[in-house]
């Protein structure tokens, strides 16, 4: 609702002289302009309906660019950041540095974890109770530090952590990855990878939580989160994910899955075509490929796990997912998805279905694949490594870096320019300066 009210207008003009765009998708840019705010962004579309905000020009020039670009962008801390930069203690600003990243148990902070909720008596708040255990007696004397140094639990996957966040976007799509992060850790709540698609799909791959067969609606779940976070990576419009299957359970987990599967309801596309382990779809001028190690096949609907995937439980039955949705890979130890992605501009979707078909990925038995396509040569591995064209790929990031600005970590200033426009920003003192 808040970047309707920002850019709606011109965003929706864009969408409705698109020749591709369905009538039924129309209907769907309308009826999202028309929302009502929620109570998360009120005080902001307010303030801007009032004039209290103004949204700077090269913002609004960005936000409807629509050329292809590259952003990268560095944010958030690890537990190894909060210890680097001082943010371990029992100090107000130090705590909710920890709390706020929700970084509980993790080596770097568990000893001030169990300090600060004893001195505070917080083994009866419902949402962190379950930590009043490191107070117990049998782990008096115990170094929790070196402890959790050498076994690692799932609730350390709880930690939001530092995410280096890489996204492609087109005119009609934009493909984003937190390149290679926590690889093989328990994961709470982030996805790895994503593709948007258009205005209601979006297309990812996870590792269920669990035994695969429940917690459709938990976090760390069915579709929220990993049962453990796979090694993924991006160059341009192609995602390389690749998952290990654990054959044995960490402290913490609920159970050990042994698929992993993509979000693919094949209802929502215009055309949906499986060749091999190749599935190929079609979404209003937008083209996915998506290749597995392995078969791929299709669970029946399951409408627990579809609930799972709504985020308004009081959906009208025309809304609801009806058909198969769920895309499932079973197999070795390794479960590796190429994905890319193409559009209408670029190619025909039949050139873009033999063009993948020509030169399929492939795949190593100790998780790792060699893929090559138009936008380069490119090989990834569960180790980490990441090559584009035989170089090795730096996968952390500044704050900023793409075609509009550059910011380093921690930097007090931000200049940016668009085609026409430009923004400098400073936080001490407070400055906003346009042209």
């Amino acid at each position: 609702t808040a970047m309707n009210l920002l850019w709606g207008e011109a965003a929706a003009k864009q969408k409705y002289e698109d020749p591709l765009l369905s009538e039924s998708e129309k209907e769907t840019v309308c009826r999202t302009m028309a929302e009502a705010p929620g109570h998360i962004v009120l005080c902001f579309t307010d303030a801007a309906k009032k004039g209290k905000y103004t949204l700077p020009a090269a913002i609004r020039e960005i936000a409807l660019y629509n050329k292809p670009f590259v952003s990268k962008m560095g944010c958030g801390l690890s537990p190894a950041d909060l210890e680097t930069e001082g943010l371990v203690g029992q100090a107000p600003h130090q705590i909710m540095a920890q709390m706020g990243a929700e970084t509980f148990v993790n080596p770097q902070v568990i000893e001030n974890t169990a300090r600060y909720f004893k001195a505070n008596h917080m083994d009866r708040n419902a949402f962190v109770y379950y930590f009043k255990y490191l107070d117990l007696t049998l782990l008096k004397g115990l170094n929790l530090r070196k402890l959790t140094e050498k076994h690692i639990t799932m609730p350390h996957g709880i930690a939001i952590g530092r995410g280096n966040i890489y996204t492609y976007r087109t005119s009609r799509y934009a493909l984003s990855t937190a390149m290679a992060k926590d690889i093989g850790m328990c994961g709470a709540q982030d996805h790895e990878w994503i593709a948007n698609l258009g205005e209601t799909l979006t297309l990812f791959t996870t590792h269920p939580a669990g035994n695969g067969n429940n917690r459709f609606l938990s976090s760390p779940g069915y579709w929220i989160g990993n049962g453990r976070r796979p090694m993924s990576v991006q160059h341009e419009n192609v995602n390389l994910t690749i998952y290990k299957i654990p054959q044995k359970r960490r402290f913490g987990e609920p159970g050990l899955c042994q698929f992993t599967h993509a979000y693919f309801p094949k209802e929502r596309y215009d055309a949906v075509e499986q060749i091999g382990n190749t599935l190929f779809g079609q979404k209003n001028g937008v083209y996915v490929a998506l290749t597995a190690n392995g078969p791929l096949r299709f669970l029946p609907h399951n409408e627990k796990a579809a609930e799972g995937l709504y985020k308004d439980r009081t959906l009208t039955a025309e809304y609801k997912l009806k058909g198969e949705f769920d895309l499932c890979l079973q197999g070795p130890i390794y479960h590796i998805w190429v994905t890319e992605l193409s559009q209408a501009e670029s190619e025909s979707y039949e050139d873009f279905k033999a063009r993948i078909l020509r030169r399929p990925p492939r795949f190593g038995e100790n998780g790792s694949v060699h893929y090559e396509t138009a936008c380069g040569v490119l090989d990834a591995s569960w180790d980490g490594a990441f090559l584009v064209n035989g170089q090795r790929e730096q996968t952390v990031y500044p704050r900023y870096e793409n075609p509009f600005c550059r910011m380093e970590r921690k930097a007090q200033s931000l200049e940016l320019k668009s085609p026409n426009h430009s923004l400098k920003l400073a936080l001490d003192p407070v400055k906003r300066a346009e042209s």
